[in-house]
């Protein structure tokens, strides 16, 4: 359908540091980190890191 849904999202994580993602049940946490890791796109999809 072409809709966004993540923009504008932010972070950062230095070497060696620990970064936490916290929230509710339901929240869509493992749903973030499996977008983050290209465990979940679909064919149309479209992930930028950086601008690139």
């Amino acid at each position: 359908s072409g809709a966004v849904i993540l923009n504008g999202l932010n972070g950062s994580a230095e070497t060696g540091n620990f970064l936490s993602i916290m929230g509710p049940s339901g929240a869509g946490k493992s749903s973030l980190l499996s977008i983050l890791t290209c465990r979940l796109r679909r064919d149309n999809s479209k992930l930028q890191i950086e601008g690139e």
